[in-house]
């Protein structure tokens, strides 16, 4: 396991989703949605990029989960604190569980999976008080969750993938 590389991209995922997170929370236009799985995503992708292992993924995940509690100390609200950390762990299972089953990357599913997980671990393990203002609060809420935030947030990652292919397609044609 290439520990170093763990660490660095855990340690960035989690002081992202620690302050920039946090912020996002706090904004009167709800944009967090759409930017917080494409870099939970990107972060995941380099670290099974540069380790070649699923298990790097889910340790960068859990040490990114741990640096987000952080923010208990002085969240107003714990949900918006231990929430995101839960999805960061669902996340790289639904990560994990994709590359369990094929090498390719796929956002789509990876972003598909860690939500219905989400939804299943906000029926059963939330606390009701939370569930009332949650993404299964309602139907509309749940159409947001899994149509348009899916839907934007799975493009992002597809289109920032694509972006990141060409440079380095350029960057290894400039070598070459």
């Amino acid at each position: 396991m290439k520990w170093r590389t763990v660490l660095i991209w855990g340690v960035a995922w989690g002081v992202f989703e620690a302050t920039a997170g946090f912020v996002l929370h706090q904004l009167p236009i709800p944009i967090g949605p759409y930017i917080w799985f494409p870099a939970a995503y990107f972060m995941m992708d380099r670290v099974y990029q540069r380790t070649g292992q699923k298990r790097g993924v889910l340790w960068a995940a859990l040490l990114a989960a741990s640096i987000k509690l952080l923010n208990l100390f002085w969240a107003v609200r714990p949900d918006i604190v231990i929430n995101p950390a839960i999805a960061i762990v669902l996340e790289a299972l639904a990560m994990v569980g994709v590359l369990s089953f094929s090498p390719k990357r796929n956002p789509a599913l990876v972003n598909a999976l860690w939500r219905l997980g989400y939804m299943l671990y906000a029926a059963t393990l939330m606390p009701v008080w939370i569930r009332e203002v949650s993404v299964i609060r309602d139907v509309g809420a749940i159409l947001l969750f899994m149509g348009r935030e899916y839907v934007l947030s799975t493009l992002i990652c597809f289109a920032f993938t694509i972006h990141l292919s060409r440079r380095r397609g350029v960057m290894h044609s400039e070598r070459g």
